[in-house]
């Protein structure tokens, strides 16, 4: 996703909503045109329409930057001048492009010299900041094709999904709905939907469960 990213091809991503809207009541739902979900937004102080949340995202709004974070290798520059919080005296190496230095001391007390995952990344360490350019609410299962093939995934005409035994393999949909009109035809939205597998699979937000998420679009600002 990182060298998508870099090379143009990703300018979308989606994440679960937190809480998961809930339904909403029948006796309010036959008065309403818009949606028949309510999200529990401590924020907003109430019950809002779902259609309606976007300017709560929590990863921000149209105009606000944000930074990735990725796996990275910090290592010492200058030792005399080395402080780990401001990233004065380091270089970074990122694996997603660069050749990973080999060697490292494993008993080092600090960050220093090994790989570490994207989580432990620092905002200094950072390379890609992008800039948001719309947020909005969806379905997960609402992706489209060209937005499937925006959020960097790979073309698949297969999809092995997990728990099926080994060799039996679906056209991925769910409750029966067929993504493909062909098994020949390979699309984006499977490739989207494997990707999602491998992350959320088994949780609450597993493909089935047919999540609410926030939608964002992006450009990546140049530094």
């Amino acid at each position: 996703m990182v060298r998508a990213i870099l090379g143009g091809s990703k300018t979308q991503t989606r994440r679960p909503i937190k809480p998961q809207p809930e339904p909403i009541p029948v006796d309010i739902r036959s008065r309403r045109d818009k949606c028949d979900h309510w999200w529990p937004c401590a924020k907003a102080g109430a019950m809002i329409d779902i259609t309606d949340a976007a300017w709560l995202c929590p990863f921000g709004k149209v105009g606000d930057q944000i930074w990735v974070r990725e796996n990275f290798q910090p290592l010492i520059r200058d030792e005399s001048e080395r402080d780990y919080k401001t990233g004065a005296g380091y270089r970074v190496v990122y694996p997603a492009t660069d050749p990973v230095e080999e060697f490292y001391d494993a008993f080092r007390e600090d960050l220093s010299n090994r790989v570490w995952p994207s989580i432990h990344m620092p905002r200094w360490a950072s390379r890609i900041t992008l800039e948001i350019t719309n947020v909005r609410v969806e379905r997960v299962m609402d992706i489209s094709e060209a937005d499937a093939k925006a959020e960097g995934s790979e073309l698949l005409r297969w999809f092995h999904r997990p728990g099926t035994p080994e060799g039996e393999d679906t056209n991925l949909g769910a409750q029966g709905q067929q993504w493909n009109e062909s098994w020949d035809a390979p699309c984006y939205r499977n490739g989207f939907a494997k990707l999602w597998q491998s992350i959320y699979v088994g949780t609450s937000n597993d493909w089935d469960r047919n999540p609410w998420v926030w939608a964002l679009e992006f450009r990546r600002v140049e530094k």
